[in-house]
């Protein structure tokens, strides 16, 4: 009869050869090493963008394809600094960017959008590196709409909105019961305050430099309703997949030491005009 200790020997082979086999029967992709977004950056020596066309901010130029604008000149500089090469590879939408991360069709978002919740549940921001204030707007001659008075959340009330872009929910969250008329993912966003000049919607929403670059264009069509109470303020800022906070830390150490030279500012005055963005204070004021 074997004793305390012969048994006890034998319970740790039985657990060593336990142990070995569950090993051996694992997928070997639970050891392999998964390649990370600053990982491939780092080795290919390219910074891959996907954008959304939103003048001023990425502008394409329609004959040689061209991407230039103040979101792409702060990222080739950003680029620059990291000794890192742009590549342009995908025209994106809003409804369609976080399923583009996800399977890493490019690296970021190379367009800065507005940091809401409902993006956050679905993509990385960078830094901010502005800030921007959202308003309505309706046609000029509608009297329905008293400044500064949330008079919108009505069914009569037509809301032109894109898929998947900050319009509609604020639209879903402000104005409930009032009826939406959407447009595709990918439509040129100058299409929401067009809706209101052909009188396809009453109200919209949309930042300040949009609203004076298509007043400029269409003088006297439309009026800020929310002059002194904007709707919203977001912070905007570069998206990436999910989980990426090594490149995200890289990416804000360089975004940082763009908006605290005064390299953010200078560019997007150069593309639109001194207020129409708010800018990030720097530590130092």
């Amino acid at each position: 009869m074997p004793n305390k200790y012969t048994a006890a020997v034998f319970l740790l082979i039985a657990c060593f050869v336990g142990y070995v086999v569950w090993g051996s029967s694992r997928s070997d992709t639970e050891f392999v090493h998964q390649e990370t977004t600053y990982d491939r950056v780092i080795k290919s020596g390219k910074l891959r963008c996907g954008y959304v066309v939103y003048p001023p901010s990425t502008i394409k130029d329609p004959n040689t394809g061209a991407i230039t604008g103040f979101s792409a000149d702060i990222i080739n500089k950003l680029a620059s600094d990291l000794g890192l090469k742009v590549e342009w590879t995908e025209e994106t939408g809003s409804a369609t960017t976080p399923e583009a991360l996800k399977s890493d069709r490019f690296d970021m978002l190379c367009t800065s959008i507005w940091t809401s919740s409902t993006r956050g549940k679905v993509e990385l921001f960078t830094m901010p590196i502005y800030y921007t204030i959202i308003n309505a707007y309706a046609r000029k001659e509608d009297g329905r709409f008293v400044d500064n008075e949330k008079s919108f959340d009505d069914p009569s009330v037509r809301i032109s909105t894109v898929d998947g872009d900050i319009a509609g929910t604020i639209a879903k969250e402000d104005a409930p019961h009032a009826t939406l008329y959407s447009l595709p993912d990918l439509t040129d966003f100058s299409e929401l305050l067009n809706a209101l000049k052909y009188n396809k919607a009453d109200i919209t929403f949309a930042e300040t430099m949009q609203a004076e670059r298509f007043d400029k264009n269409n003088p006297g069509v439309i009026r800020n309703i929310t002059p002194d109470k904007p709707v919203r303020v977001f912070a905007s800022a570069y998206a990436m997949k999910l989980g990426e906070d090594q490149f995200a830390s890289m990416i804000d150490n360089a975004l940082r030491n763009l908006v605290n030279s005064g390299f953010v500012e200078q560019t997007i005055n150069k593309y639109t005009f001194p207020g129409a963005q708010k800018m990030i204070a720097r530590p130092y004021q």
